[in-house]
């Protein structure tokens, strides 16, 4: 057997070693005596056969995936994956070890008698009790038992903690008719196939299915504990040795592993380095290039070494974590060195590329050190950095290069086309003005070109070719990986398999270009963009320190991570291409942030609704927040300044602090704000902007925006109101810091404006006396609120009356 042919066959035996489980719980016929005999070991105190689960999954692979194992020996892919709770040859003890390395611990307990039925046991959410105190948990939530989608309904977790035992029985049936498409791969040449379309098989099925009904917390889905254990098998079952020694296999104290992580740095500067010109039409072909990169890395460098896509843990945000075999440490090193050079090149020195890595043990697993080493991961990736120029040749840095007589119209590079395009920003504009027709991407290995299709190639060393299957375009020759920029169908999967392909979920984290006119036309008064950055707060500590250490399995890991992925890298994309179809364009979100931007009236709107959801996926964990920042920008402003002014206010408001908190804030107008004090400021705003400019705040699109504190207006208010508001906000800011005698008696004069300015409104404007001596309560009220995180009206008055100001401005 070849290594290739080893690791990815006992990778996909680790995938499916635990489907049985699903069977059980929907009470489908029991297996007969003859498998569980072959497949379940004898209890030692009942002497009856326990873990019967695993006879249901020798049962699933003989009937539907017979051309996995059948005439491969006796040694085969049924026995690795069915026999993992009593192994007895070298490669099912492979099986037997990932599987209890993924899950921290030996299973010395018996799965098949819970205290409660299996079948009504839900899916905890991991979100919702990250950073909890573990003894008093607020409360638990509970994801919806059912088949994967992209939905609220599905993705957000419950109060409720039990399921129907139906929906078991209707996963397991369509589990069974899916998994018969995949015994059509199993031929390919590239058994990578095989692995990625049971990957997704799981994914579909099984990301709802507690991994666990009996062990506590029941947090992780049985698919991230399939994958885990896929990857940690293929590492095991990597070195030779295995086939022959089981005591090789058991070795918990060999460093045989390692958790790499994989960076694609200078993102930021490569999105902004546009001229103004050529923004609009490059900028979502480099975020869609930044999106294939993270995925060419992964596939590439699990094909060099022979792995299968299961050691990809994560991809987002430019990171790609794996878990991969230490033995090829030091050629991974070699070969990031050239992916390094070759990224220099191709975007002349904005993108940079680097490793970082931890060695693990077995011993790591079960102590439950994860979080350590993925925090050494870390450290060794800065480490890495640093060091990154040292090898560099030195024409290659400081070198004058080709000259050139353009400057290339997008990043000012030189060119001698005539087209004032250099080769890298051509193929990124149009890779960018094509994917409103792309609806998958065949991803193949190697170099390819296909006459009238749109292919691209990524530079090399990654030796992958990427062909967009657009409208009404035949499909390229199998095999290859389809990425389904939507969530696949059934039927398509099938479709796809049948024909030599594997068809996997690829969401895209992006939007069609638009121009910017066009976005900054859409606001109601003068003409402005809005660009939002936001991410989520202490991110590395949540995982090192947000659970007690018996909890931190490689599961876990793996489980947390693609929670996170799924929200902002599909979920968020989904829905602000849904909700803001004409006024938001997605630039750039995974990982755990997020950088859009669009009519300025509407990403307030954007960055309150992405808080809100961001709770509710994390079942309202108060340990979870997000902060952001947003920028203003006129449309034909260099974006480059504008996103790191977006940058710098994102950074204000993690440094926001009121009382012992900090972070979990919104720095907008250069102030960093609250949420709740977002909330106050947009039902002001939207007020104002209704009584001043004759606008609805549904027009403004502030309807989202409510304050109950504040009257409804009757009656129209000058909008040189709007200038009295921010001179007295403007005046307490100054007053605010001088501390002199004069400057004490002058700091009541924001004071007096106030008091001042008011009546002569309501004598000359009557019909809304109420709202302004409301108003005028509000401003006068100084110190802390009574709730702690929200500060008297004066403190951000000045952000409440630059918003309508802009929103009512003439030149709309």
């Amino acid at each position: 057997m070849t290594r290739k042919e080893r690791t990815h066959l006992v990778a996909v035996a680790a995938l499916l070693h635990d489907i049985g489980k699903v069977g059980q719980r929907a009470a489908s016929e029991r297996p007969d005596d003859q498998t569980v005999a072959a497949f379940c070991p004898t209890d030692s105190t009942t002497a009856r056969p326990s873990h019967l689960h695993a006879a249901w999954t020798g049962s699933f692979i003989e009937r539907y995936l017979p051309s996995l194992w059948s005439g491969r020996g006796g040694d085969n892919l049924l026995g690795w994956a069915a026999r993992h709770h009593a192994p007895s040859t070298p490669l099912e003890w492979v099986v037997a070890e990932a599987d209890r390395l993924s899950s921290g611990m030996d299973r010395p307990e018996n799965e098949d008698h819970p205290t409660a039925g299996p079948a009504t046991v839900a899916l905890e959410s991991l979100l919702a009790r990250l950073g909890c105190d573990p003894v008093a948990l607020p409360h638990n939530r509970f994801l919806p038992l059912s088949e994967f989608r992209l939905d609220r309904k599905t993705l957000f977790p419950m109060h409720a903690g039990t399921c129907d035992p139906r929906a078991y029985r209707a996963l397991w049936e369509d589990l069974g008719g899916s998994a018969a498409a995949i015994g059509s791969l199993s031929s390919a040449a590239d058994l990578g196939l095989v692995a990625y379309a049971t990957l997704h098989l799981l994914e579909r099925y099984t990301s709802n299915v507690p991994a666990s009904t009996i062990s506590t917390p029941r947090d992780v889905s049985l698919f991230d504990h399939a994958r885990s254990a896929a990857a940690l098998a293929a590492c095991i079952a990597y070195d030779d040795r295995v086939e022959a020694d089981e005591r090789y296999v058991r070795d918990r104290a060999d460093p045989r592993y390692a958790l790499v992580c994989a960076d694609i740095s200078g993102i930021q500067a490569y999105l902004h380095a546009l001229k103004s010109g050529g923004a609009r039409r490059s900028l979502t072909g480099r975020s869609f290039f930044i999106q294939l990169l993270q995925d060419a890395v992964g596939a590439w460098l699990v094909s060099r070494f022979d792995l299968p896509p299961t050691c990809i843990l994560y991809q987002g945000g430019g990171k790609v974590w794996l878990l991969l075999p230490s033995s090829i440490l030091a050629d991974v090193a070699a070969l990031a060195e050239e992916v390094d050079l070759s990224l220099w090149n191709e975007t002349g020195g904005l993108l940079r590329f680097a490793v970082g890595f931890a060695t693990l043990r077995g011993t790591d697993f079960v102590e439950h050190n994860i979080g350590s080493r993925w925090a050494d991961a870390l450290d060794h990736l800065n480490e890495t950095r640093l060091r990154r120029m040292a090898s560099r040749p030195y024409d290659a840095v400081f070198g004058l290069g080709d000259f050139g007589l353009y400057d290339c119209e997008q990043c000012g590079r030189e060119t001698r086309r005539e087209s004032r395009q250099c080769p890298h920003c051509a193929r990124i504009e149009e890779v960018g003005r094509q994917l409103g027709r792309v609806k998958v991407i065949h991803r193949l290995s190697g170099r390819a070109s296909f006459p009238d299709t749109l292919t691209f190639q990524m530079p090399a060393p990654l030796d992958v070719t990427y062909v967009f299957e657009r409208e009404q375009e035949p499909a390229p020759p199998a095999p290859s990986v389809v990425l389904s920029l939507d969530w696949p169908s059934k039927e398509d999967v099938v479709k796809d398999a049948r024909q030599g392909r594997a068809r996997i979920f690829w969401p895209l984290a992006t939007s069609e270009p638009i121009e910017f006119t066009t976005l900054s036309a859409h606001n109601p008064g003068v003409p402005r963009l809005g660009v939002l950055r936001g991410d989520v707060d202490s991110l590395g500590d949540l995982f090192e320190r947000g659970l007690p250490k018996q909890e931190q399995t490689f599961s876990r890991l793996a489980a947390f991570s693609r929670s996170l992925n799924v929200f902002f890298g599909a979920y968020v994309p989904s829905e602000v291409r849904r909700r803001w179809p004409d006024t938001v364009r997605i630039v750039f979100s995974g990982g755990d942030d997020c950088f859009l931007v669009g009519s300025f009236h509407a990403v307030p709107a954007v960055a309150k609704w992405l808080r809100e959801e961001f709770q509710a996926y994390g079942g309202g964990n108060s340990a979870l927040t997000l902060s952001a920042g947003v920028a203003i920008q006129d449309e034909n402003a260099p974006l480059i300044a504008t996103a790191r002014r977006a940058l710098e206010a994102e950074r204000k408001a993690k440094g926001f602090q009121r009382g012992n908190k900090t972070k979990d804030a919104i720095c907008l107008f250069d102030l960093p704000l609250s949420w709740t004090e977002l909330e106050r400021a947009g039902a002001l705003a939207a007020r104002l902007v209704e009584m001043v400019g004759r606008l609805s705040p549904r027009q403004a699109n502030l309807g989202a925006f409510t304050w109950a504190a504040l009257p409804t207006g009757s009656g129209i208010l000058p909008r040189a109101f709007l200038g009295t508001l921010r001179w007295i906000a403007s005046l307490y800011r100054w007053s605010s810091g001088h501390r002199s005698l004069r400057d004490a008696v002058n700091s009541h004069r924001w004071m007096w404006l106030a008091h001042y300015s008011f009546r002569r409104v309501a004598e000359m404007h009557r019909s809304p006396k109420e709202f302004l001596d409301v108003l005028l309560r509000q401003i006068l009220q100084t110190g802390s609120m009574p709730n702690s995180d929200t500060r008297a009206l004066i403190e951000y008055l000045g952000v409440v009356a630059e918003w309508a100001f802009l929103l009512t401005r003439p030149g709309g």
